[in-house]
């Protein structure tokens, strides 16, 4: 059995996204209330996001399985930043409507939902069996660590930058993890 090193830039970019997420889905709510004065319109965002979690989940997996996983990744990744900056950019004109917030969840959802079903598979196509234990474990740290990290850092973010920023902040870390995704390659 041969072990290779995992490459650092994998739990950089994990831990990135992770926090990137807590952040965005703290600044969110926050974000949309200010802008609109209805968090209700936060909840049809989540609800978007969700639906194709729970109806596109086996198709989205099996369309991941037919195409490439890395560049699935990538173009997946790209159009959650692009959508959450368009997202930023309403809520600073305010233009939101319940049905921009609906369908910038849904594709956002659906992205999300395929960037997962491809990283499930490229990781362990990237790492090889005999490493994966190792990657899972230290991936229940990462997990551990944004949980921690995110809440505080996300107040302190809107407290101190607004909601809007904290969008943002999202796309900085989510473009950070392509840009790791991209160099991590064998």
């Amino acid at each position: 059995m041969t072990t290779h090193k995992i490459p650092w830039r994998i739990y950089v970019a994990l831990i990135g996204s992770l926090v990137g997420t807590g952040i965005y889905s703290f600044a969110l709510p926050i974000a949309i209330l200010a802008s609109t004065g209805e968090i209700g319109l936060a909840g049809v965002m989540a609800v978007a996001m969700q639906i194709p979690n729970i109806a596109l989940a086996y198709p989205l997996a099996t369309l991941s399985d037919s195409l490439p996983r890395k560049p699935m990744i990538v173009i997946a990744g790209a159009v959650n930043i692009l959508s959450i900056l368009t997202l930023a950019l309403m809520i600073e004109q305010h233009m939101l409507s319940w049905f921009a917030i609906a369908a910038l969840g849904f594709v956002s959802g659906v992205f999300s939902e395929l960037a997962a079903a491809s990283e499930a598979g490229y990781i362990p196509q990237l790492l090889g069996r005999e490493n994966l234990l190792s990657y899972n474990a230290r991936r229940e740290i990462c997990e551990g660590i944004s949980a921690i990290i995110a809440p505080p850092t996300a107040g302190f973010i809107v407290l101190v930058a607004g909601a809007t920023v904290g969008l943002i902040v999202r796309c900085s870390f989510s473009e950070r993890q392509l840009f790791h995704t991209q160099r991590c390659h064998p």
